[in-house]
């Protein structure tokens, strides 16, 4: 009878914990907004509020100023990329104004990859983002630079205008 109540507490203890966990690691959801007459599709993996996350704090329990971020190793999102995305998809990327946004832990473990188009949505698999996002988040960290030694561990948020690194290689 004791073991019955106590494996019964547990896995409410467990389900309430777990449903805290607002991450998505398998699958995208899609969102559209409106915001005066511009439409912003996003694909996101974070099915919560950032503002319910806590925060990576100082010595004196303050958040403190975010300087700059490090996306390592850069170069392995370029390879990422254009081993997922062919020539036309990665054009629409371009064209579509992809930004990867991302939520990191102040320690660099990517745990949320997510896409913002701004000029309109790609015509691409959900699936390929699916995988991208995946594996972003396998094979990149990211570095915040703060402006204090953080003390207790939490949650950022970072962008990564993917577009722009695209067009930039595209001209060279």
């Amino acid at each position: 009878m004791k073991s019955s109540i106590i494996i019964g507490i547990l896995l409410i203890f467990g389900n309430t914990i777990y449903s805290q966990n607002h991450f998505l690691n398998d699958t995208l959801i899609k969102k559209v907004s409106v915001f005066d007459d511009d439409i912003i599709y996003n694909y996101v993996d974070f099915d919560g509020s950032y503002d319910e996350l806590p925060l990576p704090k100082d010595i004196n329990g303050k958040l403190p100023e975010v300087i700059g971020f490090n996306y390592n190793p850069e170069s392995q999102i370029i390879n990422l990329t254009e081993k997922i995305f062919d020539v036309k998809e990665i054009k629409d990327l371009i064209n579509s104004k992809c930004v990867i946004k991302c939520i990191s832990t102040s320690s660099g473990k990517v745990v949320s990859v997510s896409f913002k188009f701004s000029a309109r949505e790609p015509k691409i698999c959900l699936d390929k983002f699916v995988k991208f996002s995946q594996q972003f988040k396998e094979k990149i960290t990211i570095e915040t630079i703060f402006s204090e030694k953080i003390e207790e561990e939490g949650y950022i948020q970072s962008s990564y205008g993917l577009f722009l690194v695209l067009k930039r290689k595209m001209l060279e």
